[in-house]
């Protein structure tokens, strides 16, 4: 019978080299995928727990350079103001951008912006031509669509200046 406690314990024989692993088995193939659709999901909530931890922190009142796009979940500071024309949603903006983890790391330099991440499209909506910032998403409108992905849970910094428009 093939329980969590037992789909342990396999595993634990596997990884010291004692026994073959059964992945031919359909009820062993079925824990595995519920233990790690568990891990996923404990790990999920405590990075969106961290996420929103840290956007308590942030004070709109005292920054007036920080502006709330959507409470709790996508935040903007302006760098430079644009003096061009102003992005609407349906826009294909020309930009240079970093998509970055809070330590640093770069996700993503480059991007589809048609298949780009809910809060990054939602964040450039009302920018101006000419603009520099930083969007501070939230992990629920980060890649949690993109499941399993390393970067599906992590609260996500995007720097970036709108160019221009594609035409």
């Amino acid at each position: 019978m093939y329980t969590f406690k037992n789909v342990e314990k396999h595993l634990r024989s596997f990884l010291e080299g004692k026994r073959p692993f059964e992945m031919n088995n359909p009820k062993m193939k079925e824990l595995l995928h519920r233990l790690s659709w568990n891990i996923y999901q404990k790990q999920h909530q405590r990075e969106c727990e961290a996420a929103t931890q840290y956007f308590l922190k942030f004070d709109t009142d005292r920054d007036p350079c920080l502006l709330t796009l959507n409470k709790e979940r996508l935040y903007y500071r302006k760098i430079k103001e644009g003096n061009g024309e102003i992005l609407k949603r349906e826009d294909i903006p020309l930009l240079n951008y970093q998509i970055r983890l809070r330590n640093g790391e770069v996700v993503f330099d480059k991007v589809d912006l048609k298949r780009a991440i809910r809060g990054f499209k939602e964040g450039l909506v009302g920018r101006k031509i000419g603009e520099k910032g930083i969007l501070y998403i939230h992990p629920e409108w980060g890649y949690q669509d993109f499941f399993m992905t390393p970067y599906a849970d992590k609260l996500l910094e995007v720097n970036f200046e709108v160019m221009g428009l594609i035409e």
